[in-house]
């Protein structure tokens, strides 16, 4: 035994001696599998690259190209030139870069240039309004020159297509803060240093969302990893191929999945690609502020060096968001708003590819809903609190890092490690809540797009403006929201206790019948609280299921005490005391009877659909359709088939709550005509048979 606890215990014979060697020879086989070799990417040693260029070094590789540091022959300053890649490659594993005769042989690789040249095209529209704005201007990227339009005019063109990029600098944001943080001491030059990086990156976002041109921009994809920190100390906003103009309103692109704001899907596989929305700095406003909390924060993730992103939004919310869409009702939802979606005949693709792709569209719109609703929440608790509470949620805005899941996830998020604190974040937090600045990044994370402010807005705030003397801050305790148990781990917990119901309401039947075979009593009497109980247990199985919900607890409760009630007072002594008349039970079952047909009836219709949604789903994976979720139409009938035991269970009460009702029938029909009308003679009768019988008595 340990510390921890007992000692585990050795697994068993057979296991050691059949199941290891079968798994070491099975990840064995694996490991020999994804022996592949890596390809080699090499600067191209003649023609126009190896004219224009020289003392080439690479600096970065992606899945779509490589970037290499080279010098400018005609204007001596070190650029970075970014060779686009293709998908083949020669007999000694070297890749072949893309060519204009390869574009237009091979129609997959057309996207990729054709997304690298219109990167190249759209930042020279950003930079028309360099003049009027420079310092913004020396916050956005610049692309030098297109090397890839004037090289597909010639479909014969053996040369690299690339495109020339102005060199920013080595590192990205994420790595430099990190070494910065790693590195300093005072709280002076940590202050200093934070306030500098964010005047920068709205600075450059200000040049993007009001650019002095008639067109504005949207970034679409801003975070740490897409900064960079030149040799100046500034930083640079770069990789602009997701951005997005107001010339084009009905254009899309990617989407960041660390901090996307409330009015896209939380999840990337949802929502993979986002069209404008108004107003044009919403978006990259709530990805700064989001970025700049998180620089705020611990820049350790489980123990390593990690991005400077803001948990609540990379792991909480998109975690807590399918906790809330696990739920019957936005299911049944999502499939009627597919299947009207799916009607519509002007579609080009089959009913099943339409369905299936609305199916998705239609959860991503949901799950925005809840995203909005869920974050409006938190940000008005934290702007409705002062002092130490207001801080002490910041605190845990900016710093909780791990959250308790209780239910499955389909989507689960890396694990950031626990929620400690910098060194200097209480210094930054005292300065913030001083200044006002709090209230800005809280309302630059909005659910409200039009609340957030502008970049100019944020740039006059007092916070870049102070220059005081700085403190050490105060700390205080924070505590870390926990997971709300989702409605699958609800209906779990009530399948195990509709189990137990079913099983004690068997053997209670089972003594109830050996009763009524031995005593000749009427089955009713003993069924009676049995399906009581069972008429105020259906509505608690079926809360999270059927659409009316507190409508069937509102009657079905007090139909099942009354059940249990009248169960109690079935001996003649109280029917006549209470004067209860046979009708009066039989009303009261008939009506349970009723209820529990109508609530069948609201659980068959919610669920009518979902096998539909599963036939549908499965029809277009056949047809190769795009999932996001692997094997959704087995989900969806897993979901029917679980979802199913509760129907049953509805039927088993009902069967309980007839059978009542038939054996009251029968005793009603069966009975003299003075016991059809009562359970037991009358006041009066008593009365009237005592007069009788006792001169009777004395006679005797």
């Amino acid at each position: 035994a340990t510390g921890l606890g007992p000692a585990p215990l050795p697994p068993p014979w057979w296991r050691r001696t059949l199941l290891e060697p079968v798994a070491a020879l099975q990840q064995g086989l694996n490991q020999l599998m994804q022996i592949v070799p890596e390809l080699t990417w090499r600067w191209p040693k003649n023609g126009v690259m190896e004219s224009q260029f020289e003392d080439s070094k690479k600096l970065a590789a992606g899945s779509f190209g490589v970037v290499f540091l080279a010098v400018d022959k005609k204007t001596n300053q070190q650029v970075a030139v970014k060779l686009l890649k293709s998908n083949k490659r020669t007999e000694y594993w070297e890749g072949l870069w893309a060519t204009s005769a390869l574009y237009h042989t091979y129609k997959d690789l057309q996207p990729t240039v054709d997304e690298s040249r219109q990167e190249c095209i759209n930042i020279q529209k950003i930079h028309e309004g360099e003049s009027k704005d420079p310092d913004g201007a020396a916050r956005v990227l610049k692309c030098l020159y297109d090397g890839i339009t004037p090289s597909l005019q010639n479909p014969a063109s053996t040369e690299p297509l690339y495109i020339v990029l102005e060199f920013a600098g080595h590192s990205d944001l994420d790595k430099w803060w990190l070494n910065f943080v790693n590195q300093t001491k005072l709280h002076k030059d940590y202050i200093t240093t934070f306030k500098s990086v964010a005047k920068d990156m709205f600075m450059g976002l200000k040049f993007l969302a009001e650019n002095p041109t008639d067109t504005q921009w949207v970034h679409h994809d801003l975070k740490g990893l897409n900064m960079v920190v030149n040799d100046a100390g500034q930083v640079v906003i770069v990789d602009l191929g997701t951005a997005l103009s107001t010339a084009d309103a009905s254009g899309q692109a990617a989407c960041t999945p660390f901090s996307r704001p409330p009015e896209v899907a939380p999840l990337g596989w949802l929502a993979p690609q986002v069209g404008f929305k108004p107003p044009v700095w919403s978006f990259d406003v709530f990805s700064a502020g989001a970025t700049v909390l998180g620089m705020a924060g611990n820049t350790m993730v489980s123990g390593q060096a990690g991005v400077g992103i803001l948990p609540y939004y990379t792991t909480y919310m998109p975690e807590i968001v399918q906790h809330a869409m696990v739920n019957v009702q936005l299911l049944a939802q999502s499939i009627d708003c597919a299947r009207k979606e799916a009607s519509d005949p002007q579609s080009k693709s089959s009913k099943a590819a339409t369905f299936s792709n609305a199916f998705y569209a239609c959860i991503a719109e949901i799950s925005s809903e809840k995203f909005t609703k869920l974050n409006r929440e938190r940000m008005d608790a934290i702007q409705g609190m002062k002092g130490d509470a207001r801080k002490a949620a910041l605190a845990g805005l900016v710093n909780c890092r791990t959250f308790e899941a209780q239910g499955v996830l389909l989507s689960k998020t890396v694990p950031l490690g626990d929620p400690i604190p910098s060194p200097f974040f209480w210094t930054l937090l005292d300065q913030w809540m001083a200044t006002g600045f709090d209230e800005v990044l809280l309302k630059a994370l909005s659910s409200d797009p039009t609340q957030r402010p502008k970049p100019s807005e944020i740039l006059e705030t007092q916070w870049f403006k102070d220059q005081g003397e700085i403190h050490e801050g105060s700390a205080v305790e924070f505590s870390c929201p926990e997971y709300p148990m989702d409605d699958a781990a609800k209906l779990s917990i009530l399948l195990i206790l509709v189990v137990l119901v079913e099983i004690a309401s068997c053997c209670f039947c089972c003594g109830g019948g050996i009763f009524t075979f031995q005593r000749g009593t009427w089955v009713w009497k003993w069924m009676l609280p049995v399906a009581g109980a069972l008429m105020i247990m259906v509505p608690i199985a079926e809360f999270y299921i059927v659409s009316w919900k507190y409508l069937w607890l509102t009657l079905m409760v007090p139909v099942g005490l009354a059940m249990i009630i009248l169960s109690a007072s079935a001996t003649p002594q109280l029917q006549a005391k209470l004067r209860l008349d046979r009708r009066i039970y039989m009303g009261v079952v008939a009506v349970a009877v009723l209820l529990e047909v109508l609530i069948c009836l609201d659980h068959t219709l919610t669920l009518s659909s979902v096998p539909y949604a599963a036939e549908q789903i499965r029809l277009a994976t056949k047809e190769d359709v795009y999932q996001p979720v692997e094997k959704a139409s087995y989900y969806l009938k897993k979901i029917d088939a679980f979802l199913g035991q509760f129907l049953a269970f509805n039927f088993f009460c009902l069967g309980a709550v007839g059978i009542a009702l038939g054996s009251l029938v029968m005793d009603s029909t069966l009975a003299t005509p003075m016991q059809r009308t009562s359970q037991t003679p009358s006041q009066e009768d008593v009365e009237m048979q005592s007069r009788v019988s006792a001169p009777a008595a004395v006679m005797s």
